[in-house]
């Protein structure tokens, strides 16, 4: 009892020693290049299509930036909005992505860009679906 008393006593006098010598830790961490997010743009003003995988926004203070997709969604459903949106994995890694129709278009990289020349992208109008082709007569039976 009188050892458990005295290690008691040892930590207890030690303890402001020790947590004046733990590391702090920054109240506010600053994002890497890597890590910016559509979520991290203020306020989407307007955005348009630059190709079936890339997307030009414009924020409130007239800056633009490229979003390149991982597929060709601008393709998929020509004249829709996409909405735009961040989220957060069970490992707290954000990523950002479009959502057309229901249909979420993953973000590959996202970059403040200068304003984009010329006209905004048309998406080539759908393939019209092949012609049923019609089965071919039955064969006439041959005599022997």
């Amino acid at each position: 009892m009188i050892r458990t008393s005295a290690l008691l006593g040892t930590l207890l006098l030690s303890a402001p020693a020790l947590a004046q010598s733990a590391p702090t830790i920054p109240t506010k961490v600053l994002p890497k290049p890597g890590d910016f997010q559509i979520a991290d743009i203020e306020r989407i003003a307007s955005w348009r299509p630059g190709g079936p995988r890339l997307v030009f926004l414009k924020d409130g203070n007239e800056q633009w930036y490229r979003v390149e997709i991982v597929e060709p969604c601008m393709d998929l459903f020509p004249g829709k909005d996409p909405k735009f949106i961040t989220l957060t994995d069970t490992q707290g890694k954000r990523y950002s992505a479009l959502v057309i129709e229901r249909r979420q278009c993953d973000v590959a990289k996202l970059e403040k860009t200068a304003k984009p020349e010329g006209p905004p992208y048309v998406a080539p109008p759908p393939k019209p679906a092949p012609k049923a082709v019609a089965p071919a007569p039955p064969a006439a039976p041959t005599k022997k």
